[in-house]
């Protein structure tokens, strides 16, 4: 009962967002590794082509960095673990954003592990 009990006021008092209304920062990637957003881009565009959805690096921040491609990318060359990966492809599915560990290799986004989701909003 105490377990449960000091388990609830942590995720009380666990901050979803900072004082100034932003969100946590990321914690350091791994060696080699950064952060990186996944499916929808926040960016609106009038004329084609737009990067609706793609890969874009984050900052530890949450600012979004330019997508890898100028145009809409569903489907970009990932790799990593199978979970994951249909994780990934599910977010892209639904318009979503997942923020992902990985490194570039070549042309390949290799996907260590995922975050969570990207905050609403905040076009690169």
């Amino acid at each position: 009962m105490i377990r449960i009990f000091a388990t609830l006021v942590a995720l009380s008092l666990a901050p979803a967002a900072q004082a100034d209304g932003t969100a946590p920062a990321l914690p350091e990637p791994a060696a080699g590794q950064s952060w990186w957003g996944l499916g929808s881009t926040g960016i609106l565009c009038y004329q084609l082509p737009c990067p609706f959805h793609g890969v874009f690096p984050i900052a530890r921040d949450g600012t979004r960095g330019k997508p890898l491609s100028p145009g809409d990318d569903r489907d970009p060359n990932l790799g990593g673990p199978d979970a994951d990966l249909t994780r990934i492809r599910a977010a892209f599915a639904a318009g979503e954003c997942l923020i992902a560990e990985g490194r570039l290799e070549d042309d390949r986004l290799l996907i260590s592990r995922i975050h969570g989701h990207c905050d609403p909003g905040g076009a690169p």
